[in-house]
């Protein structure tokens, strides 16, 4: 699992973090709701997406992996959102 975050975490530096979330959450998320976060952030609303998809997680009480946590975590912290990942009560699968 350890390799799997590093991996992810250099293709991240080679590709848009987003790309690599969007990709996590495929297994999440249905078409329409991937459509609505892929429209916010074409809009440059990258920050409402990622509280959306947060919300949405917690909401619908979903436990996500390590790997996309993370990569949320990340990415948050590099935009500098006032609500952080640690904002939202999110459960995250055990290895």
């Amino acid at each position: 699992m350890v390799t799997l975050l590093n991996n992810l975490l250099k293709l991240r530096r080679k590709r848009n973090s987003f790309e690599i979330i969007r990709l996590e959450l495929e297994q999440y998320l249905s078409k329409k709701q991937l459509d609505f976060i892929d429209e916010l952030y074409e809009n440059n609303e990258v920050g409402l997406a990622l509280e959306f998809i947060c919300s949405y997680i917690e909401d619908n009480d979903i436990s996500i992996s390590k790997v996309l946590y993370e990569l949320l975590k990340d990415y948050m912290n590099q935009l500098s959102l006032v609500q952080n990942i640690e904002f939202y009560n999110i459960r995250v699968d055990k290895l």
